[in-house]
């Protein structure tokens, strides 16, 4: 009856030594391993810089919602002008124009139609011959 339970005892003992033992070689993976060890940290400052970055994005996105719900500041209009002022773009003279050369222009749209200069030329011959008519209209 007691061979049962030392049967079984040794059975869960097997098992324990075999799981301390899977288990301290992986352990000791773990702990011959620096780099995986010093890549894991670099994984993890990383995600705490992103989550800082990130916690940063959201506070400039907030910061630009507030700004644009605020009313805009209106600008002050221009200041009056001073009599002064006025008086003295009365008396400054116009801008000359050219003078016109047309006869006739007009402003149709953006373009500027405008009459050609004219002009009568003619041709006269005149002549005079000692000679009679009959003379001439035998020729």
């Amino acid at each position: 009856m007691l061979f049962p339970y030392l049967r079984l005892g040794g059975l869960i003992v097997l098992t324990l030594v075999a799981t301390l033992t899977a288990g301290s070689h992986i352990a000791l993976a773990q702990v011959k391993n620096p780099e995986l060890e010093a890549l894991k940290r670099e994984i993890e400052e990383l995600r705490r810089s992103d989550a800082e970055k990130q916690r940063k994005l959201d506070e400039l996105q907030r910061r630009i919602q507030v700004m644009e719900a605020q009313p805009t500041a209106v600008e002050k209009p221009a200041a009056p002008e001073s009599a002064l002022d006025r008086a003295l773009k009365e008396t400054e003279p116009a801008a000359e124009q050219a003078p016109r050369t047309d006869l006739f222009s007009r402003q149709i749209g953006g373009t500027t139609f405008r009459l050609i200069d004219l002009s009568l030329d003619a041709f006269f011959a005149a002549g005079a011959s000692t000679e009679r008519d009959a003379s001439i209209w035998n020729l």
